[in-house]
């Protein structure tokens, strides 16, 4: 009964006011007939609604529209969203959401997008459409070189080149952006400049063209990496092999680089070692690069002290290398064992190589043998000043140098020589002194790092030679 209905709801939200039925109740009444009520399905009738791209947008021809559809009330048992352009062709049918991919090789002009949203029970709705343009008129504009990622030395010089064009018109300018900030404007190609003696850094590079039309295309943008770095291969002095656990040089994954990469054996706490003369005391940035199937995280050990944990992600295949990296602060000079360590029982991912940037100073580290890692792990620093324990004389050197300890107990028992660059150019082993004269007449004019590994310490000391 309609009426009763009605009236019980009321009693929720009134006072003293009774039910009545829709028809006379009393004595020998007719049965009442029975009101024509009937349960409704509720309406599946899909809803959808394209989010991207908005109405009157303009995509420059080459480049792939991406499309976000919004889209429910769908069967659970099959549900499918076509999306057509101009109402006639199919440009792509989307079986699950979310309802997102990015279309190619749309033809310059006009455009009206509509998505379409049924099933298998008969239930469909159409969009309303949202019209954009494709634009051929937009200049096109790539940045050819430097690589993404790419790394220079300090004070190297960075060249960027770029490739511009215009389909329906000319180039008028192309500007160059090093982080945010615009370097210069050139008027004419080839668009080719030179990025000098950038300070050591991370810098992030693109470009605009500016076409007759005065539309504007941005390319995409690139990070370069400005320091002093070395890359330690599996195959080079440095690379220590594994420890906690075995591991093998492969070559059977495409895509490496040199002879092969180091791949351990799948258990928690397997290590790849490597020994690293660090030349200046300063924070360093390491970078491998790899390859897994899945993600493998592992701890980074400088001297077993813990630097931190390194993110190894999924690359989707071993055929498919990507970098990672941490940064280490306050690292100190001397020799140092490099560990990276699994922290999962998969092990490591396979790792390419072992790149070190020097984020503070203009020299970077250099490799030493493995038998160099010291087994005590001393983490001291070296001596605030040479003069508090050593003499280096004449100053600045010429053919020769004279080193002579204060402490006549304290004994040198190796010595090493680095260029600014970190390039060794002098070692000795096996001494035991306390004061000795180097002859250096092949060394050039320049700045140098002197290294000394003493009974009692570790020391690094810069000198200059001028003859």
């Amino acid at each position: 009964d309609p009426q009763y209905r009605l009236a019980l709801a009321w009693q929720n939200v009134a006072y003293n006011q009774p039910p009545h039925p829709g028809f006379f109740l009393g004595h020998g009444m007719p049965e009442p007939p029975v009101p024509d009520i009937r349960v409704l399905e509720p309406n599946n009738t899909p809803f959808i609604q394209i989010l991207s791209p908005a109405n009157g947008f303009e995509l420059n021809l080459g480049l792939d529209l991406n499309v976000i559809v919004h889209a429910f009330g769908i069967s659970d048992t099959s549900q499918m969203v076509v999306l057509f352009d101009n109402d006639t062709t199919v440009l792509d049918t989307l079986f699950a959401p979310p309802y997102v991919t990015a279309v190619s090789g749309l033809t310059s002009g006009a455009h009206s997008l509509t998505a379409s949203a049924f099933d298998t029970e008969g239930n469909l709705m159409v969009s309303q459409p949202v019209l954009f343009t494709v634009d051929e008129g937009y200049p096109h504009i790539t940045i050819t070189s430097p690589e993404d990622r790419a790394i220079f030395g300090p004070g190297e010089s960075i060249p960027i080149h770029v490739e511009a064009y215009d389909t329906d018109g000319s180039v008028d300018s192309v500007a160059f952006f090093i982080n945010g900030s615009r370097y210069t404007t050139l008027d004419q190609g080839p668009y080719s400049i030179t990025f000098d003696t950038p300070a050591i850094g991370l810098y992030e590079i693109y470009a605009v063209a500016y076409d007759n039309d005065l539309h504007e295309t941005e390319s995409e943008v690139i990070e370069v990496e400005v320091g002093a770095i070395r890359i330690f291969q599996e195959s080079t002095t440095g690379f220590c092999g594994f420890e906690n656990g075995s591991g093998s040089i492969d070559n059977n994954h495409p895509g490496h680089t040199g002879s092969g990469f180091a791949n351990s054996e799948n258990i928690s706490g397997v290590r790849i070692i490597w020994a690293v003369n660090v030349i200046e005391d300063g924070d360093y940035s390491f970078t491998w690069r790899y390859a897994a199937t899945e993600a493998r995280p592992a701890r980074l050990y400088i001297n077993d002290t813990l630097i931190g944990t390194v993110d190894f992600a999924n690359t989707g295949d071993w055929t498919n290398w990507d970098e990672v990296s941490l940064t280490a602060t306050g690292v100190k000079a001397g020799i140092k064992k490099i560990a990276l360590e699994a922290a999962m029982g998969s092990g490591l991912a396979n790792i390419d190589y072992m790149k070190i940037l020097s984020l503070t100073g203009e020299v970077s580290v250099n490799s030493v043998s493995c038998s160099w890692i010291p087994t005590h792990m001393d983490e001291r620093m070296p001596r605030a000043s040479a003069g508090d324990r050593f003499t280096l004389f004449p100053v600045p050197a010429g053919n020769y140098l004279h080193i002579q300890f204060e402490d006549i107990i304290e004994t040198i028992t190796r010595l090493s020589i680095h260029s600014m660059d970190g390039t060794r150019v002098m070692t000795l082993e096996g001494l035991k002194m306390n004061r000795i004269r180097l002859d250096i007449p092949e060394l050039n004019n320049g700045m140098y790092v002197l290294t000394l590994d003493t009974d009692q310490g570790h020391y690094t000391e810069k000198f200059v030679i001028l003859k």
